[in-house]
């Protein structure tokens, strides 16, 4: 049998306590232990950021009102030269922390980096939490140029960086670059390099900025931590938090406005019928395609539909597609019996049915036949 794989029963794992008095966060609810990649466009102020952030671990003080645990932190800034990093240091800080350490080079991942890290850590225990600025900077060297020859050079070094912070029970950061290239559906895809980055590091951040404003956006997500996102404003010589969004408030920000208007026509009418077109005339909206109002009516009904109490249906008629509205207005004003209802429809495969097809109203599958999933996907995809 490998060395590298060693079984855990299932009984052992079930009966037997593990320790979990010991802090799994570095930054509460921010930076646990593992491996963190922290992205941002270059000049973003993502290395103010840091150094703010090893200021408060290794002093033991609060970082955007989140508590620390203490401990020694070392420091890898690869980019910046003595003379920045004194200056930086007096405009942070007042006194300087002595469990703050830094280094100014150190090898690549493919030349000893882990074995030089080792024996500081060796030699420092205290530490525990390990920033690396940047990334580029201690990656190895690579053959190929073609898209699996990086994303097999992304997952080996950095599965090795996560290997590494997992056994010695440490957090180690790697600052890293965004692409040219935005995309705001996703702040993961701005990340610079193949989905490995991403996908092999516990926590992910990004910091997404202008270069003209102050403010900024801060997205988290991970393993280990609820995704949530946070409205920075950088105020020399630091980063200040103005307002953090949990995950629930970011996908009520994601919801269209206009489905609430929706909402609002279909309990005047009580019943309506017709096409994503049709409806989106009879509310007023025109900044929002037929196509995508057709797929959010469909991807937000328990959040927004559901709780009202109106139940839809979908069929073809006369060559399009159309779809029914009914607003049971029995529970209209009691909040307890609108969570019920919205639950009912949520448990009921008979409602399931009734939300995506109206061919057979009463029929206990959600879909009558294969006519009836096409149906739900061409009223997603409905043409103007």
């Amino acid at each position: 049998m490998s060395h590298d794989m060693k079984l855990i029963s299932a009984e052992d794992l079930f009966f037997q306590p593990l320790d979990h008095t010991r802090s799994k966060h570095i930054v509460d609810g921010l930076i646990p232990l593992g491996l963190t990649i922290l992205a941002g466009a270059p000049k973003s102020g993502k290395s103010w950021m840091m150094l703010d952030i090893a200021l408060a671990v290794s002093s033991g003080r609060p970082f955007f009102g989140k508590e620390t645990v203490q401990c020694g932190v070392l420091y890898c800034a690869l980019e910046d030269t003595e003379e920045r990093l004194q200056a930086r240091l007096l405009d942070l800080a007042e006194a300087p922390s002595e469990h703050l350490h830094f280094v100014k080079t150190c090898p690549k991942t493919d030349a000893g980096f882990q074995t030089s890290l080792r024996e500081i850590l060796e030699q420092n225990p205290k530490i525990k939490l390990v920033i690396v600025d940047t990334l580029q900077k201690i990656r190895g060297g690579g053959s190929g140029k073609s898209s699996v020859n990086q994303y097999e050079r992304d997952d080996g070094e950095l599965s090795k960086l996560k290997k590494f912070a997992d056994r010695y029970g440490i957090a180690i950061v790697l600052v890293h670059h965004l692409r040219k290239m935005k995309d705001r559906t996703d702040p993961l895809n701005e990340i610079s390099g193949s989905t490995a980055i991403s996908g092999t590091a516990d926590t992910i951040l990004v910091l997404q900025k202008d270069r003209s404003s102050p403010n900024a956006k801060l997205v988290l997500t991970g393993r280990d931590v609820q995704q949530k996102e946070m409205i920075l404003r950088f105020v020399h010589p630091r980063w200040e938090l103005v307002q953090e969004k949990t995950e629930e408030e970011i996908a009520k920000e994601r919801i269209p406005d206009c489905l609430y208007r929706v909402v609002e026509y279909i309990k005047q009418c009580h019943k309506w019928t017709g096409t994503a077109s049709e409806l989106l005339e009879e509310i007023g909206e025109k900044e929002m395609a037929a196509n995508a109002f057709s797929a959010s009516i469909t991807k937000f009904y328990y959040e927004v539909f559901a709780p009202e109490c109106i139940k839809i249906s979908s069929k073809r008629s006369s060559g399009r597609r159309e779809r029914t509205f009914i607003y049971t207005p029995a529970h209209a004003g009691n909040a307890k019996q609108n969570k019920e209802c919205a639950e009912k429809n949520d448990d009921s495969d008979a409602y399931d049915g009734d939300i995506y097809t109206a061919d057979n109203p009463s029929s206990s599958s959600s879909f009558a036949s294969l006519d009836d999933l096409n149906g739900l996907l061409e009223g997603m995809f409905e043409m103007p």
